[in-house]
């Protein structure tokens, strides 16, 4: 009887350890699909959110070039318009000369409202923006700028350009913001830099912004090779379209007992004159970053070769008040009100020499230019004096 009691406690025992056995194995495994369901909707929440992400990135791309379509095909809209317009003043033309003689009205009723002009090249200079480039020609010797002619133009259309000195250029300003104004819109007169904020009539002057954005301008011939002409003392923007070139011939393009107003002819170099600048310096450590910045963009293989003749560049374009009127006004009302720190920035970094030059120019408003397309060029510019203090790629 007590054996049998033992087998059946044993019988038993082995039952509930089976039992505890299975239970523990269904828990495992319960827990191993668990993570395997969990590890599943993982997977298929990283794939939506991947999936979204395409998405998100293709609806972008997509946009981008919607905007892009949609700036082109305004800028074809404009340029059909005015082909248009051209054509129907054409026809008027015609219709006008088959009724008859007519009178001087009539006659210019019967011109063309608009003409189609193409450029025939493009010029590439070292002024990658409006600020900062000469507001006249040779007023920086060193500034150069290659013109290069379109491959359809005839290959000798160039030929006997380099018998001459200097050329005219007639080009597009093409970064002008009121480009395609209305002229009933525009302003009669401008801003005259030179006579500090004085105006006068915009067909009295230089300026950019004319009826119609051309400008003119002479340079000194370097070389002409194939279709590209090298030209120096240009003030032209990096990118300019070139509607033409025509050499410059001194017997009759220089007027000798030509006259002009007397703020045109004010001795650039006096201290009165609004623009003068008295002295630029460069010290050792922003010279040395302007060095880098010249062999990162391409050193000898840029339009400057000569790290010299890059120095002799800033020198030149910085020996003016490049500023804005805006800039220049905006300045001289801090210094009225006494308004030390109106519009600053905190300075330091890059600048080289005592304290009591990095104390002077610390709390100094700090003006760019930018060249060469990715130069950035930072400097100071206090009582007629300006202070280069760093240079770095953009």
């Amino acid at each position: 009887a007590g054996g049998q009691a033992m087998a059946e406690r044993e019988r038993l025992f082995g039952g509930a350890v089976a039992v505890g056995i299975g239970l523990a194995a269904g828990l495992s495994l319960g827990a191993g699909l668990a993570a395997y369901y969990c590890a599943g909707r993982e997977r298929a929440a990283r794939a939506a959110l991947d999936a979204s992400r395409r998405e998100c990135a293709k609806w972008r791309t997509e946009k981008k070039a919607e905007r892009s379509g949609r700036i082109e095909a305004e800028k074809e809209l404009k340029s059909l318009r005015l082909r248009a317009q051209a054509s129907e003043a054409l026809l008027s033309k015609g219709d006008a000369a088959g009724a008859g003689d007519g009178g001087d009205g009539e006659q210019d009723q019967a011109l063309p409202q608009a003409y189609t002009l193409s450029p025939i090249g493009f010029i590439r200079t070292c002024f990658s923006r409006r600020s900062g480039t000469p507001r006249q020609p040779h007023l920086v010797p060193a500034a150069r700028g290659v013109v290069t002619l379109k491959r359809e133009l005839p290959k000798d259309i160039l030929s006997g350009l380099g018998d001459y000195s200097h050329c005219w250029v007639i080009y597009v300003f093409h970064q002008n913001t009121n480009l395609h104004q209305d002229w009933s819109k525009m302003k009669g007169k401008v801003n005259v830099p030179r006579l500090n904020g004085g105006r006068v009539g915009a067909l009295a002057t230089r300026t950019p912004h004319r009826p119609n954005a051309i400008g003119l301008s002479t340079a000194k011939v370097e070389s002409v090779t194939d279709k590209t002409v090298l030209l120096s003392g240009v003030d032209l923007v990096d990118g300019s379209p070139i509607l033409d070139i025509k050499p410059y011939v001194p017997f009759c393009d220089a007027i000798g007992d030509a006259s002009q107003p007397e703020w045109v002819t004010r001795d650039r170099e006096v201290e009165e004159e609004p623009l003068h600048v008295s002295r630029v310096s460069i010290s050792q450590e922003p010279w040395n970053r302007l060095r880098e910045c010249w062999q990162r963009v391409g050193g000898e293989a840029s339009l400057y070769e000569d790290f010299g003749t890059l120095v002799d560049l800033v020198r030149q374009v910085l020996s003016r008040d490049i500023r804005s009127l805006h800039q220049r006004g905006a300045l001289a009302l801090t210094a009225k009100t006494g308004s030390a720190n109106h519009g600053k920035r905190q300075l330091g970094k890059g600048v080289e020499g005592s304290a009591a030059n990095v104390a002077a120019t610390a709390a100094a408003t700090v003006y760019h230019l930018h060249l060469l397309g990715r130069i950035d060029i930072s400097y100071v510019h206090e009582r007629k004096e300006i202070e280069v203090i760093d240079a770095t790629i953009v």
